[in-house]
């Protein structure tokens, strides 16, 4: 195999990653629907060691209050570091693309 169908090969492999990237966030749903869920349904979740759920131990309303704030929290931060991480890949993988067309072109 020659260095130019190798580079041939990397660019195609990293258009496809470029073209896959976007979709995936998408993903970003289950986050959100977590999200919105966990605090319906954490405060039934027995606690450690122990048989008893939070909803039992204080009213639900609190246990829900509890999980609702860590939830408002935790999901946004969790999706915004989630699309920062696929743009940073789609971002490299551009970049990488760019390195190997100058290679290409220099040979």
């Amino acid at each position: 195999m020659s260095i130019n169908e190798d580079l041939e090969l990397q660019e195609k492999l990293l258009k496809d990653e470029i073209a896959s990237l976007p979709k995936q966030k998408w993903k970003i749903l289950k986050f959100i629907t977590i999200g919105i869920i966990s605090p319906f349904i954490l405060p039934f979740m027995p606690m450690r060691r122990s048989k008893i759920n939070m909803a039992s131990e204080e009213n639900y309303w609190s246990a829900f209050m509890i999980f609702g704030v860590a939830s408002a929290i935790l999901t946004p931060i969790g999706c915004y570091l989630y699309i920062k991480d696929i743009n940073y890949k789609i971002y490299s993988a551009e970049f990488d693309l760019e390195q190997i067309r100058k290679k290409m072109n220099e040979k």
